[in-house]
């Protein structure tokens, strides 16, 4: 993989992206140096309203259901992300399944019913349904 990458990429590339993953990283740092500060101000600010105490209490809860949310929104996409290689091999299984079963209907159709019969039987199993006999009138 790496021999692939360092084909892929020539010397100056890869020169630039250093420096732009440099120049991230400090911009990174210098952002959440700034949201420090501001929080900071935020405290002393509301900590003069209404104490340092409930100050600092407010905005640690504040800051912790917003991570929450954000940590249920994350989790609700990642959760919900559509997967096209699982849909694909989905298709592929009922594709391939039907097949199956259309060349065992050409070749013998009593076969067919037999394994629709087993099937059944099979799927009612594991559900774990009663028979519709034993149900009380």
């Amino acid at each position: 993989m790496l021999r692939g990458l360092v084909e892929l990429f020539d010397g100056a590339t890869l020169r630039r992206l250093g420096v732009r993953i440099g120049l991230a990283a400090a911009a990174l740092a210098l952002l959440l140096a700034g949201l420090g500060f501001l929080l900071a101000a935020a405290t002393e600010a509301l900590g003069a309203a209404i104490g340092p105490v409930h100050a600092a209490l407010a905005l640690g809860g504040g800051l912790i259901l917003v991570a929450v949310g954000l940590h249920a929104v994350g989790t609700y996409r990642w959760r919900h992300r559509k997967r096209a290689l699982a849909e694909a091999a989905r298709a592929g299984v009922w594709r391939e399944g039907l097949a199956v079963a259309l060349a065992l209907l050409r070749r013998d159709p009593a076969k067919m019913v037999l394994a629709g019969l087993v099937l059944g039987a099979l799927a009612e199993y594991l559900q774990g349904r009663e028979p519709d006999d034993a149900a009380p009138p």
